[in-house]
């Protein structure tokens, strides 16, 4: 029994010793080592703040360029849906009944434009029946307002 309480000395001091031979071994980081890991630390944490913003910002420019691009679409497709047919002479060969089913038929594509000035210059154009000078003023607006949406 003595031999077993030795042995399980001798065994126990052993791994006390070995575990602190091992705590010894190991690198230490100096203080300088740690500040200035701790500095870049705060750096990098700063520059990911910064890239953030500039992602949201720029999130926030992409959108809004999403929308210009929409509206222009949508203006270029009633100055193509409108502009054609009256250069063509298509409206001198319809009724006053089928060009204004025609511009009715746009009408909601220009209500769904929330441009009030746009929607204004429309009725004008329909309450004018369709004459020359309402249907000048009208794509007059739209040409000079597409460059306008882009910018």
């Amino acid at each position: 029994m003595k031999n077993e309480k030795s042995l399980i000395g001798v065994v126990f001091l052993s791994i006390v010793l070995t575990s602190l031979i091992a705590v010894s071994c190991v690198a230490t980081v100096s203080q300088e080592q740690y500040d200035k890991l701790g500095a870049e630390l705060s750096a990098a944490q700063a520059q990911v703040e910064a890239l953030q913003s500039d992602l949201e910002s720029a999130q926030s420019r992409i959108a809004l360029l999403e929308e210009k691009i929409a509206w222009a679409k949508a203006q270029a497709e009633i100055i193509s849906g409108l502009f054609v047919p009256a250069l063509t002479g298509e409206f001198n060969e319809m009724t006053t009944a089928e060009s204004t089913r025609f511009f009715l038929e746009w009408r909601d594509q220009v209500e769904a434009s929330g441009d009030i000035l746009l929607k204004d210059k429309f009725q004008a154009l329909m309450d004018a029946e369709f004459a020359d000078e309402g249907m000048m003023d009208f794509f007059l607006y739209l040409f000079k307002n597409l460059p306008k949406t882009l910018e």
